[in-house]
């Protein structure tokens, strides 16, 4: 046989071997991948949504996604599929693209400090692999983008990085899907996991299951606990890892459908527990459940509860050992025996923090079917660890510290600890744990005052749609949790969470259920969202904006407002951040503007003084002492220049000797007071009193049957009355006793002991006192948390004034004999700014500021919300009151603008 039969018969051959491999190969491309099997096993979370184009309209529909939009991440990836559009030809755009596929994505833990996305696109169709090959052909030819490739294990990897941005996102291809990342280690991980050949899904546990059967479900997610505790541990400090590993404990893995029903979003499902020795789920003996009894005796300040259902909880404590050596020997039976006496329900309370500096208290609630019981097993424990059993009332509890530190952790597990020292009180058939006396009083207090869940239509409403028994459920207040987050968020974290503030606290209240079923646990996550709902016109009506006016940088004051007479009109003065002071006429004009060295730090008293009849403007900045006539300029002999040393704290102005004749008492940061005459002379006695500490609020003068008296509080109480040399009145000091910053309230008599003060410690006691060193009478407002604050409120003559009480989120306000005059409730818990406005008996307008939010909600006599919502502003407003239009004029200002608004309480 020729050779040339050789040749060609070795072709055939080698011909039909490529042409055999290419229809392996193009056969195995047709195979449809089960997308979870390329899931790397270490993901935290893995979501999946197939009706994604329905599944965002229903977000639209409920107002989440207008706070969605806003957020960085998405605003990040709106940019990057803006550029990637205007990378392909078609007229299809990517989101339209995305909208109508199937989509995957699983969350990794990436390193110590970050975690990352894997994306997981089907590519069905011949139009979609020309879409897709068309972009991936465009961003080599755009300017915008540029790619890179890079082999991996028998498989390209693409980079695609935004020039503008430098960020980067790599991709590859398998079997018509596209596996994308922004971290090129992560689709290393999926290779790996194909090139092992045995791809098995992470939800192949769940072989019954399919969400999407169900047109109402939109999506479904998939939550592996395992990997749980160390995502957390990449946003939260390490001093609450016990807490989050032990509670994760209960399960292994959980799969839930994602429903929308108006502004519910609920997430059902199935999760299977967590096997492993020493594991939360092992320590349910019974894992029968009944409805909870514990509503009445949840407050409803509670940032965080968690509830379990239990019949026996003799198996809780998880080293046994560990504990007994942590507890006096004689005291060991009868830890185990109190232990044993607890049966059915077992809960802690966290309580909402006043800012997020402070630790939150905690609350141990415990079911005791035999109280008797357990107070027996008590009074043993205490006289076995010499405490004693004194007990004080809280009403018509009991409260008893035991001598055992960290007790319901030795009694319930890891997941209990922060008692450095107990107090229990027995309420109903629970027993309370605290860490403090004044906790479990505080608690108690809201027990008796029915502040609790079983009295609260709003949580009864969202307890209703939850599961009604559950073996264990977890429920938060988003706006009472938001201080605690911040607390043990790490610092690093902390500025990410303030950009999602709004959209987190959208979602009142939460919910996490576990209810055990066979060898499965019903699995309910409820989210109630709140949308905000759109300004009516009836609050354009009321409140209506006559002026304003926009400066070059931001306010970083309130309005100062001088009210003019018959034959002159209102001025208005105002700060800005440039340090820059204006004058404001009525009609909205500049009058002119001047640069000064500081931000100012007193009052801006309107004085006589000099040529003219015009008033003047005096005012102090960090150490000068300025006076401005009506033209902005200064008047002779000012500024006054103190030493550079010298930080002004306030300044008074003082008439001893009528209108012309004026002194400056000025007050530093050190305790130093200093007395000027009008040429800018220091005064004898006053170059400069120094006093033991530093002052609580600005001296306060008055004259009595001619005699000057100058009233000098320190923070620690000490009070001073001191005559013009500087020297102590009969009877001065005194100790007022208590902690103050609130400012003064002056009552002038005919005599010095008729002439009385009141001041309010910060503590919530106010206290009388006369000049003649009397202490006439301290009026104690209840506080009932520690975290409590009291504000005195003096009206805008300076006459009459109020107690402000502000606990979290709820400001009471009473007058000077305890009588109550409002109550109400705001959205955060950071201080308000209260201000109480007295015309006349019928016009009296309570002004409160949310400095978080920056919103003013307005009160008529009546108590009654002004308009349907608040005004935005920042900082205190000024309000004046036309009584032949019968009209308020309100100043107000906001970032760089100072606006003037007219309305009215009268129908």
């Amino acid at each position: 046989m020729p050779k040339r039969y050789y040749a060609y018969l070795l072709g055939l051959v080698l011909l039909a071997s490529a042409g055999l491999y290419g229809y392996y190969k193009w056969q195995k491309a047709q195979e449809k991948v089960n997308l979870w099997t390329l899931v790397p096993d270490d993901a935290v979370f893995v979501a999946e949504t197939k009706r994604t184009n329905r599944f965002l309209q229903q977000l639209k529909n409920t107002g989440v996604y207008d706070n969605f939009s806003r957020l960085p991440f998405f605003t990040s990836l709106q940019e990057n599929i803006a550029l990637l559009d205007s990378a392909a030809t078609r007229r299809l755009t990517l989101r339209e693209f995305l909208s109508r596929k199937r989509i995957i994505t699983s969350l990794h833990v990436t390193s110590k400090t970050d975690f990352d996305l894997v994306l997981y696109l089907p590519i069905s169709t011949v139009s979609e692999h020309r879409y897709v090959r068309n972009v991936i052909d465009n961003i080599t030819k755009s300017n915008l983008l540029s790619s890179e490739e890079q082999d991996y294990q028998g498989y390209s990897i693409t980079s695609v990085r935004n020039n503008r941005s430098q960020g980067t996102f790599y991709f590859f291809t398998y079997r018509n899907n596209l596996i994308i990342s922004p971290t090129v280690s992560l689709l290393h991980q999926v290779i790996r996991k194909i090139n092992r050949t045995n791809l098995q899904s992470p939800i192949q546990e769940y072989t019954k299951v399919n969400f999407f059967k169900n047109r109402t479900n939109l999506g479904a997610l998939f939550i592996n606990y395992r990997y749980l505790p160390p995502f957390l541990a990449l946003l939260l400090k390490p001093e609450v890892y016990p807490e989050v590993e032990f509670f994760s404990s209960l399960c292994r893995s959980s799969l839930l459908n994602f429903q929308v029903d108006n502004q519910k979003f609920t997430l059902n499902g199935m999760s299977l527990p967590e096997t492993l020795p020493g594991s939360l789920y092992q320590q349910f003996i019974n894992k029968t459940t009944r409805p909870s009894h514990l509503y009445p005796l949840v407050p409803e300040r509670t940032a965080i509860f968690i509830h379990f259902e239990e019949a026996q909880f003799t198996t809780w404590h998880h080293n046994g050992q560990a504990t007994a050596e942590a507890i006096p020997s004689p005291a060991v039976p009868l830890v185990d025996s109190l232990r044993g006496s607890f049966k059915q329900e077992l809960a802690i309370c966290y309580l909402a923090a006043a800012n997020e500096n402070s630790t939150p208290d905690k609350v141990v609630l415990a079911y005791t079917p035999q109280p008797d019981k357990i107070r027996n097993f008590i009074q043993e424990l205490n006289q076995v660890t010499l405490m004693g059993n004194a007990a004080r009332r809280a009403g018509r509890y009991q409260i008893q510290e035991v001598g055992v530190p960290e007790l319901p952790q030795k009694l319930f597990g890891k997941g209990f600890w922060g008692f450095t020292k107990t107090f229990v009180a027995q309420a109903d058939s629970f027993l309370l744990f605290a860490p403090s006396e004044e906790v479990l009083r505080g608690y108690l207090q809201n027990i008796r005052d029915k502040k609790v869940w079983a009295n609260n239509t709003g949580h009864q409403s969202f307890i209703q749609q939850s599961l009604p028994q559950a073996n264990a459920s977890l429920y938060v207040n988003t706006n009472y949790a938001w201080n605690i987050l911040n607390r043990y968020l790490l610092e690093d974290k902390k500025l990410g969470l303030l950009r999602y503030e709004r959209f987190f606290k959208n979602f009142g209240q939460i919910s996490l259920q576990y209810l055990a079923d066979k060898q499965q646990l019903t699995t309910r996550f409820l989210l109630q969202h709140q949308p905000q709902t759109k300004a009516p016109q009836q609050l354009k009506q009321i409140f209506q904006q006559e002026q304003e006016i926009a400066f070059a940088a931001p306010l970083v004051s309130g309005p100062a407002l001088f009210t003019g007479t018959s034959s002159t009109r209102n001025k208005i003065l105002v700060q800005d951040s440039a340090q820059v002071l204006y004058q404001i006429a009525d009609d909205g004009k500049v009058v002119w503007a001047d640069s000064l060295d500081s931000k100012i730090t007193s009052p801006i008293y309107p004085v006589t003084l000099g040529a003219g009849s015009q008033p003047k403007y005096v005012f102090s900045t960090r150490n000068h002492i300025y006076c401005l006539n009506q033209e902005g300029n200064d008047v002779e002999n000012f500024p006054f220049n103190l030493s550079d040393s010298t930080t002004i704290q306030n300044l008074t102005v003082i008439k001893p000797g009528g209108a012309n004749n004026l002194n400056f008492l000025v007050n530093d940061v050190q305790g130093n007071v200093y007395l000027y005459d009008q040429q800018g002379n220091l005064l004898p006695g006053w170059e400069p009193k120094e006093m033991p500490g530093k002052l609580a609020m600005a001296p306060y003068y008055l004259q009595i049957k001619g005699r000057e008296v100058f009233i000098l509080i320190l923070e620690n109480g000490y009070t001073y009355a001191v005559d013009r040399n500087g020297a102590n009145y009969p009877g001065f000091p005194i100790n007022l006793k208590g902690r103050f910053s609130e400012p003064l309230i002056a009552q002038p008599g005919s005599s010095f002991r008729n002439t009385r003060f009141v001041s309010l410690t910060q503590d919530g006691e106010l206290i009388t006192f006369n000049l003649a060193g009397e202490i006439e009478k301290r009026l104690a407002f209840a506080r009932p948390s520690r975290r409590t604050t009291f504000h005195l409120i003096p009206e805008n003559s300076g006459k009459s004034f109020l107690i402000a009480r502000q606990d979290l989120g709820r400001v009471t306000l009473y007058d000077a004999e305890q009588k109550l005059i409002m109550e109400k409730n705001f959205v955060t818990s950071a201080p308000k700014l209260i201000q109480y406005f007295y015309f006349d008996p019928a016009n009296i307008i309570y002004a409160i500021t949310e400095k978080g939010p920056e919103k003013t909600y307005f009160y008529d006599i009546n108590i009654k919300l002004i308009g349907t919502g608040p005004v935005t502003n920042q900082w205190p407003i000024q309000l004046d009151y036309n009584s032949m239009l019968q009209q308020f004029q309100l100043y107000l200002s906001h970032d760089n603008t100072l606006q003037k608004i007219i309305f009215s309480t009268q129908p």
